[in-house]
């Protein structure tokens, strides 16, 4: 892992860090997204103040989306599921204001 401040980590997303996919040519994970780069999604999501249902939801858009878009997809997966997350979550916290009406 290299010596990164928490600006060069906030500025490590997922277009720059998955840009040459997520496998090498030998079909292994990219070791730099088991350091560096899954150091900069925490710090990214601490600094966003992440809530455990949103971080919890975006990992489970992204799994879903994934298989679907492929490997060459996989930036456009973790942009795309986000959306989709505050979208649920904003669903699920009108439903329940309602609900206590």
């Amino acid at each position: 892992m290299q010596a990164r401040t928490r600006d060069d980590l906030l500025t490590l997303t997922p277009d720059v860090y998955l840009r040459d996919g997520y496998r090498d040519a030998a079909g292994a994970v990219r070791p730099a997204l088991l350091s560096d780069c899954a150091t900069a999604a925490a710090t990214q999501l601490l600094a966003a103040e992440a809530s455990p249902q949103e971080l919890a939801l975006t990992l489970e858009g992204v799994r879903q989306l994934l298989p679907v878009q492929g490997v060459a997809g996989a930036a456009a997966a973790c942009r795309s599921s986000l959306p989709k997350v505050v979208k649920k979550l904003g669903a699920s916290s009108t439903e329940a204001s309602s609900q206590r009406s």
